[in-house]
């Protein structure tokens, strides 16, 4: 199941929620350039060591 059917699940269903999260988000996958922005600050500091 793709990620749009299964939100379209949780929205048939009435229990879809959401949450906004502390700290930046990329769609790496949408283009070189944005994989790119995405990898750079790991390299700089490592995974999970975003500031």
């Amino acid at each position: 199941m793709i990620a749009t059917g299964g939100n379209n699940a949780y929205i048939k269903n009435e229990t879809m929620t959401c949450s906004v999260l502390d700290g930046w988000w990329i769609d790496a996958g949408s283009s070189p350039e944005n994989l790119a922005e995405a990898t750079q600050p790991i390299i700089e500091t490592g995974a999970n060591n975003i500031p």
